[in-house]
């Protein structure tokens, strides 16, 4: 892990025409931006498909081998002559954020298109390749999302064959709906070609990809209707128990995930085969793996199924060791970062000493406990972390100075940076800081190069509602050009160019 920077921004965060950021023009742009200025990494969040009924979250995906086909690019369709320009009736869109119940609509009708003008191709062996290629996962995938909306029912609430996967139950509605599977697997097809393309970009421009790597798939998925025996479900197939963490910085009741825990004896006894092969479909599109919620592996914290939040909950061990053994034993040393944040015991900093795993560091955490041993704050940093100002799950640094940080907190904070100056002088010198640290790599979001304000929250942990939809305008996206070029006299300084 070389000394460098990066810039944390989700996909759907970027600029564009069509209600969403994509894999168009200005993900190319960006990547463009950040490489001239000297950055060398790109984190983005987990790119699987969402769903509305889960409030966009991509931690509650269908599935964590498929691609989310809001992220397919219009220009990409248009150059494949999958579109025309006359097929894109655009909506009114909002500017600032997501527009989610707009985006879904506008842009299936256009991949509906696109996959009646695919049909005329000639030639079809590129997707093919890809179908067989990616066939362990894509295949159930396919059926799963076409019997979804057949049903218009979770996967437990199906017929009983189908619930319990008998073969040739499977091979008929295969039959039936061969189309409309053909279909899914398209759509799967054009976004990774797309996420494909715009990673060899990035890469030939010097840039690497932190890929975000949820640790739990949504219950209601593909990977838990196909994997059921490796998930803790009663013999109706419901969750026994579900995933979250108890009380902490983020939440007084703590935070009721709700996705099925694993029962890691059968993990164990499989060989972790579903976690490995999930490892080496992420190592085809990232460089960097972010494991979310490092601590469950070593020991994860399981709720009774029915309760109303993480309060009433027990934490059970997992088998780390075994896991990390099997995982380097399969793909050498691998870049993987810990998301070590929370409460984290002995236990788990043994693991990552183990497998020599860097850890994260928030910077704004460094000020919970006016503590001048708390390990976010800079002087207690070591060289094999990767360090933030702040991360999605917290507020901006602004939003943090000015609606959250006590007084007390906030004199130590302007002790610590030497500063009284305005809140942009206070952000700019906490970046010129962590650049200045003996963090091997620090990453900075998009926000906080902007000086913006709690508006641009990405994530409110423990609420629902309203979460994953902060997007920059035009005009943002040409002051961040901006104000990266003042950035980049730090990466000079400090060694990280």
């Amino acid at each position: 892990m070389h000394r460098g920077a990066g810039i944390f921004l989700p996909i759907f965060s970027l600029p564009s025409n069509y209600g969403i950021g994509d894999f168009g023009e200005f993900s190319y742009r960006f990547i463009d931006i950040i490489s001239e200025n000297g950055f060398k990494l790109w984190q983005i969040l987990p790119l699987n498909p969402i769903a509305y009924e889960n409030y966009n979250s991509p931690y509650l995906s269908s599935s964590l081998f498929a691609g989310n086909y809001l992220f397919i690019s219009l220009e990409f369709l248009i150059k494949e002559k999958l579109i025309d320009e006359k097929d894109i009736n655009l909506p009114s869109f909002k500017e600032n954020e997501v527009d989610y119940e707009k985006v879904y609509d506008f842009k299936q009708k256009i991949l509906d298109i696109s996959y009646e003008n695919f049909l005329k191709f000639k030639e079809k062996e590129e997707f093919y390749k890809f179908s067989y290629e990616n066939s362990y996962w894509l295949s159930d995938f396919s059926l799963f999302n076409v019997l979804k909306r057949y049903f218009k029912k979770n996967w437990n609430e199906w017929p009983e064959k189908l619930k319990k996967r008998d073969e040739e139950t499977l091979k008929e509605f295969e039959r039936i709906f061969k189309k409309e599977i053909e279909k899914e697997k398209f759509i799967q097809y054009i976004f990774y070609k797309e996420f494909s393309a715009l990673k060899r970009y990035a890469n030939e421009k010097n840039i690497k990809i932190i890929g975000d790597i949820p640790i739990y798939p949504s219950y209601d998925s593909s990977d838990v209707w196909v994997n059921q025996d490796i998930f803790k479900l009663d013999e109706n197939k419901n969750p026994i128990y579900v995933a979250g963490v108890p009380p902490d910085y983020f939440s007084e009741k703590g935070q009721l995930w709700g996705n099925p825990v694993y029962d890691w004896e059968k993990l164990k006894e499989k060989e972790f085969c579903y976690w490995i092969k999930r490892i080496e479909h992420s190592l085809k599109f990232y460089d960097y793996l972010r494991l979310d919620h490092f601590r469950g592996f070593v020991a994860y914290y399981e709720i009774p199924y029915g309760k109303e939040d993480a309060t009433e909950g027990k934490w059970v061990n997992a088998f780390p060791y075994e896991f990390f053994n099997k995982i380097y034993e399969k793909f050498g040393k691998i870049n993987i970062i810990a998301e070590d944040l929370g409460y984290i015991t002995p236990d788990v900093i043994e693991v990552m000493e183990r497998f020599d795993i860097p850890g994260m560091r928030v910077f704004l955490f460094g000020f919970c406990d006016k503590n001048p041993n708390n390990p976010h704050l800079p002087h207690n940093y070591k060289k094999h972390i990767f360090a933030y100002t702040s991360t999605h799950d917290t507020n901006t640094l602004r939003g943090w100075i000015e609606n959250e940080i006590d007084e007390e907190s906030k004199d130590f904070l302007l002790n610590y940076i030497n500063k009284k100056q305005d809140v942009e002088e206070i952000i700019f010198e906490i970046i010129r800081i962590l650049f200045g640290s003996v963090a091997n790599v620090v990453i900075i979001p998009l926000q906080d190069i902007l000086f913006l304000g709690e508006e641009a929250r990405i994530n409110r942990p423990g609420k629902k509602e309203g979460n994953w939809k902060f997007r920059i305008n035009f005009s943002l996206f040409e002051e961040f050009k901006k104000r990266i070029k003042e950035l980049k006299k730090f990466l000079e300084i400090y060694g990280r160019l």
